[in-house]
């Protein structure tokens, strides 16, 4: 962990976790800060300290996300989880779900079961209210016509955390 400023990007998260400032992700451009059609996605973990004003990169291990845009972020019992999101770079929508634990350094990727993943997604809202996730909204390359049986998509609540630590499913 050192000194290190992120570069300027747009389309990342700020998440906060246990007083410090998570920013994972986002857009940035090779050239400088125009936009071109020299996109660069990022997949590190930059840690903000507001109380020294510091900057640190973390040096994360595990399975980690790729770099990516219009991605979710949220905190649930202290760790920090990353849903969706886009790169053009790779022409790709995610509907990923990743853990970052801040104890042990490491990512993880999650496959919830019980029931389908959402779509592929970016811009979407997730919330957690009592060990659940609640997802609203979006963009998609997929149209719920291609996909009737998954028209409650269109309000999108998925259970994705409690899913996964209780094995349960509700509707």
């Amino acid at each position: 962990i050192g000194d290190v400023i992120p570069q300027w990007r747009d389309f990342h998260s700020a998440t906060e976790l246990d007083g410090q400032m998570y920013v994972f992700g986002g857009r940035f451009d090779r050239i400088g800060p125009e936009q071109t059609t020299q996109n660069i996605y990022d997949d590190r973990l930059y840690v903000f300290n507001p109380d020294d004003a510091s900057w640190s990169l973390i040096t994360a291990n595990g399975e980690i996300p790729c770099g990516r845009r219009s991605h979710s972020a949220f905190v649930h019992h202290g760790k920090l989880y990353i849903f969706g999101g886009y790169n053009n770079v790779m022409s790709f929508h995610f509907n990923d779900l990743y853990e970052f634990n801040p104890l042990t350094l490491l990512w993880h990727r999650i496959k919830p079961h019980g029931i389908p993943n959402p779509v592929p997604r970016r811009r979407q809202c997730c919330l957690v209210i009592d060990d659940r996730m609640y997802m609203f909204g979006g963009t998609s390359p997929i149209s719920t016509s291609t996909f009737p049986n998954r028209s409650h998509e269109i309000q999108d609540q998925s259970n994705l955390i409690r899913q996964r630590s209780t094995g349960e499913t509700s509707g």
